[in-house]
């Protein structure tokens, strides 16, 4: 039987662990056994066990944060920078770690879901590989910004961080025995690409020429029940949001005073009881809040609007229900998400920080009959949402093609 390992090194949560569970699903039902190297075990453990998936699951080689949150990321460099790229001999142990995985189950395959370490481990490799992921994790060449630059200032117009990541990332190679790379393009560079995707969603759709997608797949990014709405008159409005994000009391006491009823999953912090969250939240009798994820494909069929963080995995759900998406976005990732839906006309969205008074009105603006995002999302749902035998087939059909002629 051969062997297939999926490397998951960056980046956090369910939308990892369930895309990975998904396409090993589909890897499992052609007969290959699938290895998973998650960056959170425990997660991918618990849902890879919820799918009746037969995988094996062991941890990944995490680099440790370098840089303080604070610390702005408008480039791709940034982002390496601040997660662990600054210190070379960290980045030397986390390239040997990925080897002696590698050396240790000797897969067929390696497919890498955001693993920019792994990518880079596996020069020394001669196996067959491919990424697959959001178009995030693989951005065109040259790195593109992550904000844009009317919205930074003219004082971080260059990519200061560019050439101290790069050398970093060299000396790790060095050091490690393998071949320099000309540019931090290389980071990011798998070989063959599937997007998990479309172009409407894709954080970099409008600047890249030559994407592979897989078309959009909702993955059931929560096994919970539809639960029932508030009564009262306004549209229905769902969504998942964290209840650990830096002023999510204000923007739900935003909220409260919308003509609308929600119901909200608010996922806790870490460490955070229930009881304690639920002391600390504001509630009105047109909010429901839930601390147990709900089914995300049945509420958001039933919502005239779903309000997110603009996760790509929550965004594509809720597009595939026909149904617009408010993003409220923490990070540089999901405001690219937001700026895709602005273009594609499929919602809108703002700085979760920056959240003013006028987003209830906004969100309103989205569930409106005839609105252009709510026909434009429906357009999407009917273009996108034909039965599919296997979710992301071909990129399943991709990793068996390869994995046969290993």
């Amino acid at each position: 039987m051969s062997t297939v390992m999926i490397c998951w090194g960056m980046g956090e949560g369910y939308g990892h662990a369930n895309k990975i569970a998904c396409v090993t699903g589909g890897l499992e039902a052609t007969g290959l056994h699938v290895v998973i190297a998650a960056r959170d075990r425990r997660l991918m453990e618990g849902v890879a066990r919820r799918r009746g998936l037969a995988c094996e699951v062991v941890q990944a080689p995490v680099l440790p944060a370098t840089r303080s949150p604070d610390v702005a990321t408008v480039f791709y460099s940034d982002l390496l920078l601040s997660r662990g790229y600054s210190d070379p001999d960290r980045l030397v142990e986390a390239i040997a770690g990925w080897r002696a995985l590698f050396e240790q189950h000797a897969p067929d395959v390696i497919a890498f879901e955001y693993a920019p370490t792994a990518i880079l481990a596996a020069r020394g490799v001669d196996t067959p590989r491919l990424g697959f992921g959001t178009g995030f994790y693989y951005p065109p060449a040259p790195l593109p910004r992550l904000i844009p630059e009317h919205m930074t200032g003219s004082g971080v117009a260059h990519d200061a961080g560019y050439d101290t990541a790069l050398e970093s990332v060299n000396q790790a190679l060095h050091a490690s025995g393998l071949t320099p790379v000309d540019g931090l393009e290389a980071v990011f560079d798998p070989g063959p690409v599937f997007i998990t995707g479309a172009p409407e969603v894709d954080h970099f759709g409008h600047i890249r020429r030559d994407g592979r997608y897989t078309g959009p797949v909702s993955e059931n990014l929560s096994p919970g029940s539809a639960l029932e709405w508030p009564q009262g008159k306004g549209p229905r409005i769902a969504g998942y949001l964290k209840a650990g994000a830096p002023g999510i009391e204000r923007v739900l006491l935003r909220l409260n005073r919308v003509r609308a009823r929600f119901v909200l999953h608010l996922s806790p912090k870490k460490g955070e009881r229930p009881e304690a969250l639920a002391r600390r939240l504001p509630r009105s009798t047109n909010v429901q809040i839930t601390l147990r994820p709900f089914d995300i494909d049945a509420m958001a069929r039933q919502a005239s609007c779903f309000v997110c963080h603009a996760g790509n995995g929550a965004t594509i759900a809720s597009l595939m229900a026909g149904t617009p998406v408010f993003g409220l976005d923490l990070h540089p990732e999901q405001g690219l998400q937001v700026d895709a839906l602005r273009r594609a006309g499929l919602g809108d969205g703002t700085h979760f920080h920056a959240a003013a008074g006028d987003i209830g009105e906004r969100i309103l603006a989205l569930t409106r009959h005839g609105s252009r995002e709510r026909q434009r999302a429906r357009n999407f749902a009917r273009k996108y949402g034909g039965a599919t035998p296997s979710p992301y087939r071909e990129l399943v059909s991709g990793v068996a093609r390869l994995a046969g002629g290993a």
